[in-house]
């Protein structure tokens, strides 16, 4: 059986006595160090499953990590930064036996940000202590405390879980009051921003303006104002080809770090980097991150570009339009377009970092677009999208409607919808693909609002069929467009259009309205041969992308299209496609992120149930008499549960995390099966024969729950026991799949738990 912990959270009321402690000695970094490593080896004792004498050098990352939650959370309320430090540092100090860990480098940055986010720590003064004491874990001790990339991957896992307020703090927190106060020369200063970017490394653009808080912060702290500029610019010059962003991040928080500047001390700096060959590849980074307070743009692009090559004038533009505003559009590109032969070929560079802001994106294709003919256009439009794809693809809808509205080539929906099959296939981004299908879409649902879903279902076609992989995207972002009011009718006409993109049709409308996911499901699947094969996958993959609670409704409405043979009229599914239906529904539930594990084992019991019912309808219900088919039918419901038995997880976990249910559950399962048979209405000798102690659905469901004796299968028997001897409050405890009205459906989606769980 699982056991169950308490919740992590650092505002627990609870005091445990090697917190005391910890308050009594925090003046004591060693004791208060040592507590803490006792406290941390206490928890890791309580999570199932752990290897007797486990200790903070020994265990896993994960049961670390987990321990560390737990013991933050027997801290007292208004627990000091210094107490929250000295548990969070003796997660990687050397544990009783003087051991230290051999990963310790490497999830330093993980200790941190688990910390973080488990415990909801907001407080910059607590972050920054906590972050400085990880950073200083073991000091003194040369082989236990961190290298220089252990304390860079430490750094990276703050900025990452942090603001950029909170991240200016811990730049500043980290040596106290002077420069090289952490300990190290200038030159070490330097490349610990360098190798902190390498840790941050892809995030670095998420993280850019936490980054840029933290060197500025850091920079101030460290350093003499006369060592800045060389420490920085090295720091910088060591990333600018692989991390483009963190070299801006870097400058820019060199140039917050001096105070105001004037625009000639800013445009000076900007030259100096324009001028650095090993600042090439990340100018528009750079210059975006410094020169944010130059008033006039048009003249800083112009001092910038003066004598400079193409390829270095494109990414200046880019730089100054993402330092300025809309305002400044018309002025920066008035001033460099003159120069530029092909528009299309600079269009990807000038709009990347620009698509957080809708409006100076929409001016910026504006002016790219005009006097463009289509084939120029649609370079543009691919070259922009890719652009701002990675960052913020859901202004590729702001991109798409400015280009069509630049001119007149686009005026008709064939001619728009031909537009974005062309750029399509060129983006890599499939949700900025998507973006863009719905920001056609909207345009011709405008021009012809009487037939809205139609004009929607022929723009996600065209695009669809030229850009597969985006498919999914594409459905959903048109199918959640206000004017799209029938979110079913689009799915099936969307997929009765193409076939081939009937679980793509089926998945994305039901993003777009999760509560007619199970109906919306049940109608893509009888289209045709190719949704009745994959019926399981369409299934699944919908109950994988809903909520967790819409699972149960797919199943629900999925299920009652299932008959004995598969050729009844309207229920084309046989009964053969039960078993592989419940396994591919199990397994989407338990691999959907973020579920708490006791949620898991909810909707899997749920399911079960209601698959059940499912096959007995399809049986004929409670007036079937033919035995041929009564075995069949027995037969089926002994493999449906044993399909969804077979997701669960044979090694126990704790029902307090997100992770996946294991064979406690079975007892849920199994409960919730036998209740829907009793309450279908079946004859009482078919209902006996099917609960008849020791026979076949008994054997099969105890051996669910796992080997002979074992407490999970011997929880099965009782679960079994209660229905079929009607002990206790044996209706209420478990599902029963036979309440699938959409008003019962309702009130399961409203239900978070089992009957069971809940007591």
């Amino acid at each position: 059986m699982t056991t169950t912990s308490k919740p992590f959270r650092i505002l627990s009321r609870h005091i445990a006595p090697a917190v005391v402690a910890l308050s009594l000695i925090a003046a004591n970094s060693a004791m208060a160090d040592a507590a803490g490593v006792t406290l941390i080896n206490s928890k890791l004792a309580t999570i199932p499953g752990i290897k007797a004498g486990t200790t903070v050098a020994t265990a896993s990352p994960n049961d670390l990590l987990h321990a560390l939650c737990l013991a933050l959370d027997t801290l007292p309320a208004g627990a000091t930064p210094a107490q929250v430090a000295a548990i969070v540092e003796s997660a990687l100090q050397v544990d009783g036996a003087g051991k230290k860990r051999g990963d310790k480098d490497k999830i330093a940055g993980q200790v941190i940000a688990t910390a973080i986010a488990n415990n909801n720590i907001t407080d910059a003064s607590v972050i920054a202590a906590v972050t400085k004491a990880v950073f200083n874990v073991n000091a003194g001790n040369t082989t236990a405390a961190l290298t220089a990339t252990g304390k860079a991957v430490a750094l990276s896992g703050a900025i990452k879980a942090t603001s950029p307020a909170v991240a200016l703090a811990v730049g500043q927190a980290l040596g106290g009051t002077g420069p090289t106060d952490f300990g190290g020369t200038p030159a070490e200063v330097g490349k610990l921003l360098a190798d902190t970017s390498k840790a941050l490394g892809t995030s670095a653009a998420k993280s850019a303006a936490a980054f840029e808080s933290f060197s500025q912060g850091f920079l101030t702290d460290e350093l003499a104002a006369a060592d800045r500029k060389t420490q920085a610019e090295a720091a910088a010059a060591a990333v600018a080809s692989g991390i483009p962003a963190a070299a801006g991040s870097i400058l820019g928080g060199y140039i917050a770090s001096l105070g105001a500047q004037t625009n000639a001390q800013l445009l000076s700096a900007a030259q100096g980097y324009v001028a650095n060959a090993k600042l090439a590849k990340a100018l528009g980074e750079v210059i975006a991150a410094t020169t944010e307070t130059h008033t006039d743009k048009t003249a800083l692009f112009n001092g910038l570009s003066a004598n400079q090559k193409d390829a270095a004038k494109a990414l200046i533009a880019q730089g100054v339009l993402r330092a300025g505003s809309a305002a400044d559009v018309n002025g920066v590109l008035d001033a460099y377009l003159p120069s530029v032969t092909d528009r299309s070929k600079i269009a990807a560079t000038v709009a990347t970092g620009n698509g957080d802001n809708e409006a100076k994106l929409a001016a910026i294709v504006t002016k790219l677009a005009t006097n463009q003919d289509a084939t120029k256009a649609a370079g543009i439009g691919a070259g922009v999208i890719s652009g701002i794809g990675a960052l913020n693809p859901e202004s590729a809808d702001a991109a798409i409607k400015a280009l069509i509205q630049a001119g007149t080539l686009f005026t008709t929906s064939d001619s728009r919808n031909a537009l974005g099959v062309a750029i399509a296939p060129k983006v890599k981004s499939y949700s900025a693909v998507g973006f863009m299908a719905a920001g056609i879409a909207e345009l011709n649902i405008a021009a012809s609002p009487a037939t809205a879903n139609a004009a929607a279902v022929a723009t996600a076609n065209a695009i669809m069929s030229k850009a597969s992989k985006a498919a999914t995207d594409v459905a959903y972002r048109t199918a959640a467009l206000s004017g799209v009011a029938d979110k079913k009718a689009f799915a099936v006409a969307l997929a009765t259009a193409n076939s081939k993109f009937a679980l793509n049709a089926a998945v994305g409308a039901s993003l777009a309205d999760e509560s007619q996911a199970g109906d919306i499901t049940a109608a893509i699947i009888p289209l045709g041969k190719t949704s009745i094969s994959k019926a399981p996958v369409i299934a699944a993959a919908v109950a994988a992308a809903v909520g967790e609670e819409r699972a149960t409704e797919v199943a629900a409405k999925v299920g009652a299209l299932v008959s004995e043979t598969g050729t009844v009229a309207g229920k084309p599914l046989k009964v053969a496609t039960i078993k592989t239906l419940a396994t591919a529904l199990g397994k989407a539930i338990q691999a959907k992120p973020g579920v708490s594990t006791a949620n898991r084992g909810d909707e899997l019991g749920e399911v079960a149930a209601l698959l059940t019912n499912s096959l007995i309808q399809a049986y004929g219900g409670n007036a079937v008499s033919d035995a041929t088919k009564i075995a069949a039918r027995d037969k089926a419901i002994i493999a449906l549960g044993s399909a969804v038995m077979s997701v669960l997880s044979k090694k126990s976990v704790e029902e307090s995390k997100a992770l996946i249910a294991d064979l406690s559950v079975a007892e849920d399962i199994a409960g919730s099966i036998a209740l829907t048979i009793h309450s279908a209405g079946l004859p009482a000798v078919q209902r006996d024969a099917l609960f008849a102690t020791g026979g076949a659905l008994e054997k099969a469901f105890v051996k669910g729950g796992g080997k002979a004796g074992t407490p999970d299968a011997l929880e099965v028997l009782n679960s079994l026991n209660k229905v079929r001897n009607q002990t206790g409050n044996f209706d209420q405890i478990f599902e029963d799949g036979t309440k699938n009205s959409n008003t019962d459906l309702q009130n399961i989606f409203n239900d978070k738990e089992t009957d069971k769980r809940n007591g």
